[in-house]
């Protein structure tokens, strides 16, 4: 675990411990392959899951569009 920065504004304790499961769970796959294909694997599904979570909280057909159309850009870009 490294050194954890702090501020007036810290984010809630476990919002570290998250951030340290996924790195974690990053560097063992680095076991099985290339650091840089990690690194997109992790992009890749970090822009899925926030297209998630806009979606979820979009209030019509429109808005989810917008962000299935921002999900296919990114992933061309990544893959």
């Amino acid at each position: 675990m490294t050194e954890r920065p702090t501020s007036d504004s810290d984010p809630d304790p476990r919002f570290w411990d998250r951030a340290d499961e996924v790195i974690q769970l990053a560097n063992s796959q680095c076991e099985r392959d290339t650091p840089s294909r990690i690194s997109a694997s992790l992009l890749y599904a970090a822009s899925r899951f926030n297209a998630f979570i806009v979606a979820s909280n979009a209030s019509d057909a429109e808005e989810i569009g917008v962000c299935q159309r921002s999900c296919r850009v990114t992933s061309s870009y990544l893959l």
